[in-house]
């Protein structure tokens, strides 16, 4: 393990995990999920590889847990619009949302 941070003053809490190939840090992971969800949690559990070629996909995967799907509907729609460019379901399900333009570099 390399990293395990707080962020803010929520106690939400983010843990970065590195190592070489074989070492078992796909296992640990998984049993850290299962201990906190366990607690009431939502761990939010991305996955990188190197030479990956979709920028968002562990967000699209954390936005498409069922727990957090029930959640989305009390966003306003401006933020449901935002959603919507990395998990375009959201978009789907209500053509009414159009996500603002990204005019500037930053945005993206």
């Amino acid at each position: 393990m390399r990293k395990y941070f707080q962020v803010g003053s929520s106690g939400s809490r983010l843990l970065l995990v590195a190592g070489e190939a074989g070492v078992g840090k796909t296992r640990l992971i998984e049993e850290v999920v299962e201990w906190r969800r366990g607690h009431g949690d939502l761990p939010a559990v991305p996955a990188c590889y190197r030479g990956g070629v979709i920028s968002y996909a562990p967000v699209a995967a954390w936005l498409r847990e069922p727990r957090v799907e029930t959640t989305r509907t009390g966003l306003r729609d401006l933020w449901l619009g935002e959603i919507g460019r990395i998990a375009p379901e959201v978009l789907a399900e209500r053509p009414d949302l159009t996500p603002r333009p990204m005019t500037e570099d930053w945005q993206r």
